[in-house]
């Protein structure tokens, strides 16, 4: 593991999550009345919150099987071979990564894990700054591949009432139960608590603004959540081979995510580092170049380090051998080799861009088909000469807990 550091770098990132921790504490008051609202009004209340945020006035939130023939319609055929083609994809992944029971029979008797799919998801697909196809196709794949027996997609609709017919076609493709036309806290309140249309969930997936990310924090308990997604984050560890173009045009792409995103070039060239802030200058991108910073090292090494510190979302290495530097990567949520772009990850390379934020990758990992399925452990212990149930009940006698002591013991009597 790299050393610690103090790079400025480090402060720029410890700062920004403290300011995005203080916005969702300033959000929750709010966002407690919407959930209290939901859980007392169900369908009245989300309707409302639709009609306030959403400006769509709508007597139903479920889309109805005509709006789906409509954007089958709406879909070229080019398109939908493309959905098909990238939902067979990924599809093929996660199939790969799925959990399997693995029993065990040794002397002392038979151990396994059941693992079974959740029962109901309820995956949140953002729909205001962009209608994120690609979130629902990795939320709802590897829900697929795990053999969730209900899948339910929430997006926000726009201000006529429609969901654009390219995300209906997807749900369609990768086999969602149903899409409801929600957003907001309001549509996380509805999978937690269920109303008279939207079914309880057993877990919320997928990401989104403050508001949703505050609403899942708090109704984690009464059902699951996958992570507290914030702004998007990549840091690029580049030295003299990298190629200023590619390395511009992704720290550029992922800014785009939204105006709380941020891109950050590690370096140890400084040619690498002036022929960047050069094409953004060039470009006349003053507003989304704000979001990017640039810091030069003295090597590769304490680029690292200073990535080690920050655990970012995403971090790329235009470096001559990416390979050797991966032993001292430290925390991360993906990482991206050679001339491979951050946005091969939002789409189509497979593993799922459902990604720890805020340093979360500490602690956390990428959504994986793992998360939708639950696990139950399986025991029956043959125990003929007593060994574990003496064992078992001398641990008892540490803790002081007789009757644990005594369960055992009875069972050395009775065979």
């Amino acid at each position: 593991m790299p050393k610690s550091t103090t790079d400025p770098s480090l402060r720029l990132f410890t700062r920004r999550r403290a300011e995005f921790a203080a916005q969702c504490r300033r959000a929750e008051k709010s966002v407690r009345k919407i959930l209290d609202a939901v859980k007392s009004g169900g369908d009245r209340a989300v309707l409302r919150f639709t009609k306030r945020w959403d400006r769509a006035g709508l007597r139903n939130l479920r889309v109805t099987e005509k709006e789906f023939a409509a954007a089958r319609r709406g879909v070229t055929a080019e398109d939908l071979r493309a959905l098909r083609t990238l939902a067979a994809r990924l599809a093929g992944f996660y199939e790969s990564q799925k959990m399997r029971n693995a029993p065990v029979v040794d002397s002392t008797g038979f151990y396994a894990e059941r693992v079974t799919p959740l029962d109901r998801a309820g995956l949140y697909v953002p729909g205001g700054r962009a209608p994120l196809v690609s979130t629902l196709l990795m939320l709802a794949c590897p829900a697929r591949a795990a053999g969730v027996r209900e899948i339910f997609v929430a997006t926000p609709p726009a201000a006529d009432g429609s969901v654009l017919p390219l995300m209906l076609a997807a749900a369609e493709t990768a086999g969602v139960t149903a899409v409801y036309k929600m957003g907001g806290a309001q549509a996380v309140a509805a999978f937690a608590y269920g109303t008279r249309s939207v079914p309880k969930v057993d877990k919320i997936f997928g990401p989104g603004n403050l508001y949703v990310t505050v609403a899942k924090k708090l109704v984690f308990g009464d059902v699951g959540i996958d992570l507290l997604a914030g702004p998007s984050e990549l840091v690029i560890i580049a030295d003299e081979s990298a190629d200023p173009a590619l390395v511009t045009e992704d720290l550029l792409a992922q800014a785009e995510h939204g105006p709380d995103s941020v891109s950050l070039l590690l370096s140890t060239s400084a040619a690498i580092i002036a022929a960047v802030r050069s094409q953004l200058k060039t470009a006349g991108l003053a507003g989304t170049a704000r979001q990017i910073f640039t810091s030069r090292q003295k090597s590769l090494e304490a680029c690292a380090a200073v990535a080690a510190g920050i655990a970012p979302e995403h971090l790329s290495l235009f470096v001559a051998e990416p390979e050797k530097l991966l032993p001292g990567i430290g925390p991360v949520g993906a990482i991206f080799l050679g001339r491979t772009a951050v946005a091969h990850g939002d789409y189509v390379a497979g593993p799922n861009h459902t990604l720890p934020t805020l340093g979360t990758a500490r602690f956390s990992s990428p959504l994986s088909v793992e998360a939708f399925f639950r696990r139950s452990s399986i025991l029956n212990v043959r125990d003929p000469k007593g060994d574990l149930a003496n064992l078992g009940a001398r641990v008892a006698g540490w803790e002081g807990l007789k009757h644990h002591a005594e369960s055992l013991r009875l069972r050395l009597n009775r065979g």
